[in-house]
């Protein structure tokens, strides 16, 4: 089984199910909270490669209140709370805290000791935690690009990354 991200066009909210194609993930995207009521032909489907490893026989869809499975989301795929419902109680007692960037980010906020590398370039929203390096590139409040980094990259690097590594744009 392959592992497919579905989401509704334009909306924040995603999730990831189980299906041996395309069009398959598509239908069952309807019977899960984040796409119940989308009309069928707004649903986006993104393969999650990274997140086959989870499937279990009988398994449809990754269930964020499981936390075992919120950290495969948050690790994998840079899954997050919806900032605009943050609840710091709430983030401290997570499974996943210990892999999420936007947990480290308002920790090191509410010290004084924030040092990640934020701006926007060509209409992307563009990161880089500190706490572990992990980029994250958003554009229409959907994220397109999510990955661990070894080094600290540069906003030089940061805007090559968005460009498509053509300095030049």
């Amino acid at each position: 089984m392959k592992a497919w991200r579905v989401s509704v066009k334009d909306e924040c909210c995603a999730t990831v199910v189980f299906a041996e194609t395309r069009g398959k993930a598509k239908s069952m995207a309807l019977a899960t909270d984040c796409c119940e009521y989308a009309k069928f032909c707004d649903i986006e489907i993104r393969r999650e490669k990274e997140l086959d490893k989870y499937y279990r026989c009988g398994k449809i869809e990754m269930d964020w209140e499981n936390p075992a499975d919120r950290i495969a989301l948050v690790k994998e795929c840079g899954f997050c709370c919806d900032p605009d419902y943050f609840d710091w109680e709430d983030c401290s007692a997570c499974s996943a805290k210990e892999y999420c960037d936007y947990y480290h980010d308002r920790l090191e906020e509410s010290a004084g000791t924030r040092e990640s590398v934020t701006f926007e370039h060509r209409g992307y929203f563009v990161q880089q935690s500190s706490y572990n390096n992990g980029i994250m590139i958003v554009k229409d409040d959907r994220m397109v690009y999510h990955a661990q980094c070894t080094d600290k990259l540069t906003e030089r690097q940061l805007r090559q990354l968005v460009d498509g590594g053509n300095e030049d744009g």
